[in-house]
């Protein structure tokens, strides 16, 4: 029997968050300059990425998201693009910190997700449901 992958076969309806950081990549459009003691400028790494998502979902603008996710979890889900990033993976296309939240909390719990086969078809999806 062939083995079954995102591009020959049914594509999850679910993913765990370990699962979505170990294939997938936060987005590049989401990655902030970082300007590291002695360094030239820079962009985020994904792991940076994901830990400045993580402190937001904990604060500010974000006050109450984390304990939320912690106890409800994610009930909207994260959209996945099979467009390949910076760093060689498909990209996080919205989400970055529901995904973020639940790799702190509980990485094996699973987070519906839905698949777009670019960003821009991401965008066009978003725009035609909102």
């Amino acid at each position: 029997m062939a083995k079954l992958t995102q591009r020959t076969g049914q594509l999850p309806m679910f993913m765990t968050a370990r699962d979505i950081v170990a294939t997938h990549q936060p987005s590049d459009w989401d990655r902030d300059k970082t300007y590291p003691k002695g360094q030239p400028s820079r962009l985020e790494t994904d792991s940076e990425v994901l830990s400045r998502k993580l402190s937001e979902s904990k604060g500010g603008d974000w006050a109450g998201f984390h304990e939320s996710i912690a106890a409800e979890g994610v009930k909207t889900p994260v959209h996945l693009s099979m467009q390949f990033g910076r760093s060689g993976k498909p990209q996080i296309g919205e989400g970055h910190h529901r995904v973020a939240s639940t790799m702190d909390i509980n990485p094996d719990r699973y987070i519906p997700v839905m698949h777009h086969e670019t960003l821009d078809d991401l965008g066009n999806w978003i725009m035609d449901n909102e």
